[in-house]
């Protein structure tokens, strides 16, 4: 059994990405043990496909009672993982885990509320995270200070890009993460990218806090562009956005805390606006991919007459 101190986890690879003492793997499996799930977005019909869950920016704050921007980020994300654990086979948390910068603290916060996740939980750094806490947490060896890894998930391959940098509110990738991301890229017949700051270019995303810079975009499109990429999938804005970019779709997930609005008098604003996270599926040999928004809501679904 692995260990926080030392996890039994390939270099660059995660084999089900866990917290530490919650999964067995090997030095050599890079696959996830888990089998394809039923997708019931098939307009009433139930199609065994593989699920998997994104959520994001789930912003938990060191205490669990602890309130940010008017909501509480914990009981929020209780109720999402309620429900997305049981629809899916693996969860993915695409960046700003913690509230602030990634300590103890926020970090055992996280820890408790996912201990109990039946499925792998896979981790993206964002600005708010600290890179090395959160590899360590969910052991993952990473690569280069920086918690870069993928995973093969029934037929695809994830992989998770560390865009954060120290101090930053943008996003940003070195030459040798994206040579790296082109190896592992062309080692799969069919991946999917995570990355925690939405891939749209400036006329579209024009605040550079808010997406990739330029010289990241330039490089990561050039690879992206080369290879069979089914999306590139993030967060950050704190909305659901769906793009284009090198050939592909670039997909930005909403906030489980809370959702920004439009500016006030020059001044950001926000509210706690609705509980959303994304299904993304595809068939057992990696073809197929679907995206879809889900609401989570105590309203009654009723049979149709």
């Amino acid at each position: 059994m692995p260990t926080q101190e030392n996890p039994v986890v390939p270099s660059g690879s995660c084999p089900s990405c866990l917290i530490p003492s919650m999964y067995t793997a090997s030095s050599t499996s890079m696959y996830s043990p888990y089998s394809p799930t039923l997708d019931r977005c098939a307009y009433g019909e139930e199609v065994a496909r593989v699920v998997i869950a994104q959520l994001s920016d789930v912003h938990i704050p060191g205490a669990p009672a602890e309130q940010l921007a008017g909501s509480n980020p914990s009981d929020r994300l209780k109720s999402v993982l309620a429900v997305a654990s049981r629809r899916s086979s693996a969860v993915l948390l695409t960046g700003d885990l913690a509230a602030t910068r990634g300590t103890d603290d926020e970090y055992r916060a996280l820890r408790a509320l996912v201990a109990d996740v039946p499925v792998p939980v896979w981790p993206v750094a964002g600005n708010h995270d600290e890179a090395n806490r959160l590899a360590a947490l969910f052991g993952i060896s990473g690569r280069n200070g920086r918690c870069d890894y993928f995973v093969d998930h029934s037929g695809v391959r994830v992989v998770v890009l560390d865009s954060s940098r120290d101090k930053l509110v943008g996003g940003r990738l070195d030459a040798e993460q994206v040579d790296w991301l082109d190896t592992v890229l062309g080692g799969a017949s069919a991946s999917l990218v995570a990355i925690h700051h939405p891939c749209l270019a400036h006329d579209v995303v024009s605040s550079p806090s808010m997406r990739l810079d330029d010289p990241s975009l330039e490089a990561l499109g050039s690879v992206i562009s080369c290879h069979e990429v089914h999306a590139v999938i993030g967060g950050h804005a704190h909305v659901p956005l769906v793009g284009s970019f090198a050939g592909t779709t670039a997909i930005v997930a909403p906030s489980t805390a809370y959702e920004f609005g439009d500016r006030v008098d020059g001044r950001p604003t926000y509210r706690e606006g609705p509980l959303q996270y994304f299904e993304h599926s595809w068939n057992d040999d990696g073809s197929g991919f679907l995206s879809r928004l889900v609401t989570v809501s105590d309203e009654v679904w009723r049979p149709l007459a």
